[in-house]
C-alpha cells in the first residue's frame, strides 16, 4: 500500500476569445471589424479556448448556445436566426 502524491491544478483556464466574426450573407460579406456592423443575422464566430472545453455564447445574459473547442482549442459557432 504505497502512497501517491496528488497535484491539484488550481489555476482556472483563461476565458474563451473571439478571434473573428464572419458575415457570409447580404451585400457585404467577409470579416466584421471589432465594433463593425453586419446585415447577417447568423454571423459565424470563431475563436480559441482551452482544448476540449465547452464554450457558451451569450447575448447579454441570454444563452444563445454552446460548442466544444477542438483538441487545439479552436471553436466556431453560428447562431440560429
Amino acid at each position: 500500500s504505497g502512497s501517491r502524491a496528488v497535484t491539484i491544478d488550481t489555476t482556472p483556464p483563461g476565458a474563451p476569445v473571439i478571434t473573428s466574426v464572419m458575415d457570409n450573407m447580404g451585400t457585404v460579406t467577409g470579416d466584421i471589424a471589432n465594433g463593425g456592423r453586419t446585415d447577417d443575422t447568423t454571423p459565424t464566430l470563431n475563436g480559441t479556448a482551452e482544448a476540449n472545453s465547452i464554450v457558451r455564447v451569450y447575448n447579454g445574459t441570454t444563452l444563445l448556445g454552446s460548442v466544444q473547442a477542438s483538441g487545439t482549442g479552436a471553436w466556431s459557432y453560428t447562431p440560429t436566426a
